[in-house]
């Protein structure tokens, strides 16, 4: 993943949301996981991250998370297999924060639920969460777009919810198919839905200030 500094005006120390910020890690990370990549300390340097509008996608779609090619974006290494294997030990920590990580944004950004759909585990389920993920309803009057790049202009990392409708996406779109329903639950996600991270490097700091920006941006809807 890419790396991302977040910092408030409170001073706060600058944070990495993501992986380690060593210029080589950036580097590794950027090539094992895609093949898009800023140079270290830029971001969205092609001007199009959220700018265009590509095939059947819906305009805006990060095209970090764009389908291109089929099979190469979950190849993993024998490296990567390595290193998931020395962290097992660690997973019993890794889980129990991403659980309260989870817990702290459904309980702080539920003040939005105006515009914004907050996630539910499924019942009897206690989950160890990927991501905090969150939809824009149909009817708010701003769009995920319009969302998401504002976190980005204040250092807020996201990421598309995995393809959406994956027939929509280019490396798809010829392929034979047959389409059952019409898939507009699909189509709501590819369009509506994002989330944020909640990884054990995440600290409270950290969340207090994405939760501040949510404030910040949704007063303009008040």
């Amino acid at each position: 993943m890419q790396s991302i500094d977040v910092s408030s005006e409170k001073n706060i120390d600058v944070y990495n949301l993501e992986t380690s910020s060593s210029e080589h890690s950036y580097h590794v990370n950027g090539i094992a996981v895609h093949n898009c990549w800023c140079a270290v300390g830029k971001d969205n340097t092609c001007g199009k991250r959220y700018e265009w509008q590509l095939g059947n996608l819906p305009f805006g779609f990060d095209h970090k998370y764009i389908y291109s090619e089929i099979g190469y974006n979950f190849k993993a290494t024998d490296l990567q297999a390595a290193l998931g294997v020395s962290q097992i030990k660690k997973l019993p920590k890794f889980v129990e924060t991403r659980r309260d990580n989870w817990k702290f944004y459904r309980e702080h950004l539920n003040e939005f639920n105006e515009h914004l759909i907050m996630p539910e585990p499924t019942a009897y389920s206690k989950p160890s969460w990927f991501g905090f993920t969150i939809s824009i309803k149909e009817k708010s009057p701003f769009t995920r777009t319009d969302l998401i790049s504002f976190l980005d202009q204040n250092k807020i990392d996201s990421r598309m919810l995995f393809a959406g409708n994956i027939v929509r996406h280019p490396a798809y779109m010829d392929i034979r198919h047959r389409v059952s329903g019409t898939l507009h639950k699909s189509d709501f996600v590819t369009k509506n839905t994002f989330w944020i991270g909640v990884a054990p490097v995440v600290t409270r700091p950290m969340q207090n200030y994405v939760v501040e920006k949510f404030a910040e941006f949704m007063k303009r809807y008040k």
